[in-house]
């Protein structure tokens, strides 16, 4: 294994460092610095500075570089067009982040890299109100790997691993924001709050905010500006998707300054491309069946192996490793199993007399788990619920090759979270998960369904 401690090692993993936040890894690469980030203390505290410091230049400069609110709105032709003044500015904003990346490079070889943050001297700000799958809180240096209800955080960088994975933190006026699936968030309170979601999604409802210090909500491609409302915020290092359930939230896009107003239960999509018209609009449609039979590639986010017809056998998505957790030392939980997520909102409305129907087999004898991760029609988070069904492949109601056919009923869906306790009619389905506990159940799904009613489903709505 590579030796860290010398100035030569520290420098080649500062170059895959520096590599991996450009997005420029080859295979090769990616693999020697997992393998290093696993074996050495050092390297992991590298890394993490490193993407600290990253995602701060990242949205700090870009900021700093746009127009102020009033120059943006004043610039704004009709139809969305901007003056050639804004564009412009372009030039500047990449000669801003030029310069700004050689400052901080050479401020961190003069003083070293444990240097570059003051240390932590504000007390807690927010407090963990519910927490489910892996989740972690940095800091300046500081990790934590193993989170619980109860537990307060100071300013920091909170991520989840894992699509089921969901926490919930509340400020101290009240304002809660939950986090869930794949996610970074970077939050802090100094006066106003500020929330910095780099990837992965979001639910807020936040209380009335102080007047003239609005809770402020940035993503790579949008700045959002709050002073009391529910909303829901999901973004990736291209597009950020805001819905809004009660209040109204400005969205600011970050690649022209152009602003718009979302007004409750409606929706708007920021993108890096200013050519894109930015405006709200009504949420679409939720169909009331969905029926995804593994046949071909899917419009939603699908996790599994995909395996092709073969003789008798289906088209299939086979079982894969998944994190579920963590110890309390850190190791990961893990489950194994087959996801489908949608894009952005939902894929199906829901409601508490539907039900899911999953055609499977597994060679041992296990629990079976089935997740839904729900959302109301504008995105806000309303909970993961499971359903545990312990199946024998010795049972009754098996095909001779394995596969059974389980249809399980809305009312067998138990709240995760307690703050989201029961399912309702307005509820939309953002993921359906199954696993198991073991790999050795080599669980294969060939067909998931959802019937959000059975009464829609009987009138063929």
């Amino acid at each position: 294994m590579t030796d860290v401690r010398g100035t030569d090692s520290l420098e080649d993993l500062d170059q895959l460092l520096n590599r991996l936040v450009d997005g420029t890894l080859d295979e090769a690469e990616e693999r020697r610095l997992a393998a290093w980030l696993a074996a050495d203390d050092t390297a992991r505290e590298r890394y993490r500075h490193w993407m600290e410091l990253h995602a701060a230049l990242q949205w700090d400069y870009a900021t700093a570089a746009l127009p102020s609110h009033s120059e943006a709105t004043g610039n704004v032709l009709a139809g969305g067009h901007r003056m050639e003044e804004g564009a412009r500015r372009a030039p500047l904003r990449r000669l801003v982040w030029g310069a700004s990346v050689l400052v901080l490079s050479a401020v961190m070889l003069a003083v070293g890299w444990l240097s570059i943050r003051a240390p932590n001297e504000v007390g807690p700000i927010v407090e963990i109100v519910a927490v489910d799958g892996a989740a972690a809180w940095s800091s300046r240096g500081d990790l934590r790997t193993h989170l619980a209800a109860g537990d307060r955080l100071p300013d920091g960088v909170v991520s989840l691993d894992g699509d089921a994975a969901v926490i919930g933190l509340r400020f101290r006026d009240g304002s809660l924001v939950t986090l869930v699936g794949e996610s970074m968030l970077e939050f802090s309170d100094q006066g106003q709050k500020r929330l910095r979601l780099r990837h992965g999604s979001l639910s807020i409802e936040a209380r009335p905010q102080p007047q003239g210090r609005p809770m402020i909500v940035q993503t790579p491609s949008a700045e959002m500006e709050v002073v009391g409302t529910v909303f829901s915020v999901s973004a990736n290092e291209k597009k950020t998707h805001l819905g809004v359930e009660e209040g109204s939230v400005r969205i600011r896009r970050l690649a022209d300054g152009r602003v718009v107003e979302v007004p409750e239960r409606q929706v708007a999509t920021a993108t890096l491309d200013a050519s894109l018209p930015l405006a709200a609009s009504l949420p679409s449609a939720m169909p009331a069946t969905f029926t995804h039979s593994c046949e071909a590639d899917s419009r939603l986010n699908r996790e599994g192996r995909w395996l092709a017809t073969e003789g008798q056998l289906p088209a299939r998505l086979q079982a894969v490793p998944m994190i579920a957790g963590r110890w309390p030392d850190g190791r990961p939980i893990i489950h194994h199993g087959v996801s489908l997520r949608a894009v952005e909102n939902g894929f199906v409305a829901f409601a508490p007399d539907g039900f899911v129907t999953i055609r499977c087999r597994m060679a041992v004898r296990e629990t079976l788990r089935v997740m839904l991760t729900m959302r109301r029609p504008e995105g806000t988070f309303a909970g993961n619920f499971e359903a545990k069904l312990p199946l024998d492949p010795d049972d009754g109601g098996v095909d001779p090759d394995g596969w059974r056919t389980v249809a399980i009923p809305a009312r067998d869906f138990l709240p995760i979270v307690e703050s989201h306790p029961a399912l309702t009619a307005d509820m939309v389905v953002a993921m359906l998960l199954v696993d198991t506990f073991r790999s050795e159940a080599n669980l294969e799904v060939s067909s998931l369904s959802v019937v959000a009613s059975a009464t829609l489903a009987e009138d063929g709505s």
